[in-house]
Parts: structure tokens; sequence; C-alpha cells
């Protein structure tokens, strides 16, 4: 991701986008083999479509990413403390609405924010 901030608005910005891309896509197919969840693969996926926006608001993409691997890990964590599914997907639903609920998400588009709000249900 540093790299992605670094050439932003040079020619190897291009490059750049598809090399995080390509990580983020390693992520999620990590994430969909440890932690078959639906709802974190949903989110990496709007990660992903906030990426390829990348030259509007690169700082923004940045951002979220991070917190969304924060978020992620605490959704992971859901499942490791839970026994049953149902209970862990219920613990992911409540760090969705916890975030939306932090000035840490006050970042977020209108869009995205609608986005979490449906994944958070």
């Amino acid at each position: 991701m540093i790299n992605l901030h670094v050439v932003l608005g040079t020619p190897d910005s291009a490059r750049a986008v598809r090399d995080f891309e390509e990580e983020w896509n390693n992520l999620a197919v990590h994430q969909r083999i440890l932690c078959p969840s639906d709802r974190i693969g949903r989110l990496l996926d709007l990660v992903r479509t906030a990426a390829r926006q990348i030259d509007q608001e690169p700082d923004l993409v940045l951002g979220l990413a991070g917190q969304v691997l924060d978020k992620v890990s605490r959704m992971i964590g859901c499942h490791s403390n839970r026994l049953f599914r149902w209970s862990a997907r219920r613990d992911e639903s409540s760090v969705l609405k916890n975030w939306l609920a932090t000035k840490d998400s006050d970042v977020l588009s209108p869009e995205f924010r609608k986005r979490l709000v449906e994944l958070a249900k």
C-alpha cells in the first residue's frame, strides 16, 4: 500500500493499483480458506472496488483499507471465540455496527456507509 501512495500520479500508478489489487486478492483468498465468512468476503470486495477508483481519493482508500483490515481481524476473532457460526455472525454484525458508530467511519462515503449498513444486518 505504501507503494501505491508513493507512485500515485506517475506513469507507474496503474502498476501500483494492480499490485494493490493482487495483494488484496491474496488476502481475500486466504480469508475464505481460514474463515469462510460471506460478510468478510463482501467487505474485502468493497475495498477492492474502491481501489479501482483510487485516482479520486487515494489517501481515503488507503485509510479505508487499514480500517477494514482491523475490522476483518476482529471479525475473524469472533469466529475463534465462538463455538457456533450463527453466534460468530452475530458478533461480526456488532463489529460493523460499532465501526459505523465511531468517528473513524466519518471519512467513509455515503455509498460505502450504505453498503456497510447492509452488511451489518
